[in-house]
């Protein structure tokens, strides 16, 4: 048993356990990921090793991150997409945007289907929920713009 510096990437929503994990005591590395993805990332600052795995109660509070870097633009936001979440949808009252990982803050923007923008806001942390009341029934076209890119997503409101 000594003591070392660890740092653990896993999976978003998995124990640090799961993850790669990498001694970074003494050392500069490159540090690979399977594939992008929403990702935590702890680390294990002179922890007591068992078969040179730190113990799970030893790790940090965890730091998500999102990896993109592997992905052209159009993939990147068809990926941003598929962490879109929009529900009630169809609906007829409140909706609510959320995504499946951290985004940090992020600027909404509904428009008609003619493009005219409806709604806007800047600065949002997810989840957000705004009523649909003011809308008119039809198609619309949610945008949520991040730093890592933008999603778009289609919303149906009934009256």
């Amino acid at each position: 048993a000594g003591d070392s510096m660890w740092l653990s990437i896993a999976e978003y929503g998995q124990p640090a356990d799961s993850g790669i994990i990498y001694n970074v005591t003494d050392s500069v590395m490159d540090i690979v990921v399977p594939d992008s993805g929403y990702y935590t990332a702890r680390l294990c600052s002179f922890c007591t090793k068992y078969w040179n795995v730190p113990m799970q109660s030893a790790w940090s509070a965890p730091a998500n991150f999102m990896i993109t870097a592997n992905l052209d633009i159009d993939q990147r936001d068809d990926y941003l997409a598929s962490m879109l979440l929009l529900y009630p949808n169809p609906t007829d009252g409140e909706v609510t945007v959320s995504a499946k990982g951290a985004l940090g803050e992020v600027t909404v923007s509904v428009m008609d289907i003619a493009g005219v923008e409806v709604l806007h806001r800047e600065g949002v942390r997810m989840p957000l929920t705004f009523s649909t009341a003011m809308l008119k029934a039809g198609t619309y076209i949610v945008r949520l713009a991040t730093p890592q890119g933008t999603a778009v997503k289609k919303l149906v409101v009934r009256k």
